[in-house]
């Protein structure tokens, strides 16, 4: 398991896992810099070809915008900025030959400012906010399933309808005003090899467990391995305590 630690603000853990993969498709990137904290998790496309370089080239992307952007700006024109443009990046991809690596890749992302927070989806990675023993889940799944569960088959329930590398991408959550933290919340980002392997209790349980979050990605990775599943997909988690 690969692990970062921030403590310059709210306290930061990330944690990323290859699980049974032939090669690890997910990317993070956590910053804290002049007051701001940030975190930026992105799902590289599976099967696709170029899945790994897609999801670093957006998170290293978003990462340099949530640097920048201004407290005046409307964060609702900025977030639809943003997917108009890494989509686009995302879709330019090309590989030595200059053939378009065709890769896609999901996203997650926060800031954190003075007590404020941010955030923006595009894909099923998620996002997840705990506030006084309860766990809500911020961010909806873009698949198939959000437009006819009923007549949907299960196995394309899944398939995305919305992700950056796509072309021409529209659907995403983000803030539109911030939102004001209190002390003691808990954020959890994280790409689908967690949030489809463990239930939303069995999240909320050990988000709830009062440890500090360097302690709760271990357990978030105890966890994992205990279910023992026999294809883990990669799998990447941020944990931050307000």
């Amino acid at each position: 398991m690969h692990t970062q630690i921030l403590t310059d603000g709210p306290i930061l853990c990330a944690a990323s896992i290859q699980g049974s993969r032939d090669r690890q498709e997910d990317y993070y990137i956590c910053r804290q810099k002049e007051g701001r904290t940030m975190a930026v998790v992105c799902d590289g496309m599976g099967g696709m070809r170029g899945g790994n370089i897609a999801s670093r080239f957006a998170a290293e992307q978003m990462a340099e915008s949530l640097e920048k952007v201004k407290s005046t700006e409307s964060m609702h024109s900025f977030w639809k900025q943003e997917l108009e443009r890494l989509d686009d990046g995302v879709f330019g991809l090309r590989d030595s030959q200059g053939i378009r690596l065709k890769a896609g890749t999901t996203m997650v992302a926060v800031l954190l400012q003075e007590g404020k927070l941010h955030w923006f989806s595009v894909g099923d990675s998620r996002f997840f906010f705990m506030r006084e023993h309860k766990l809500h889940c911020v961010t909806r799944e873009h698949n198939y399933a959000m437009l006819s569960e009923e007549n949907t088959c299960d196995e394309k329930k899944e398939q995305l309808i919305s992700y950056l590398g796509m072309g021409a991408a529209e659907l995403f959550d983000g803030s539109n005003t911030s939102f004001m933290t209190r002390r003691g919340d808990r954020l959890l980002l994280c790409t689908d090899g967690l949030s489809r392997t463990l239930k939303q209790e069995e999240l909320a349980a050990i988000l709830d467990s009062g440890k500090a979050p360097e302690a709760v990605c271990v357990d978030l990775q105890e966890a994992l391995e205990a279910k023992k599943q026999v294809r883990q997909d990669n799998a990447t988690w941020v944990v931050i305590k307000v």
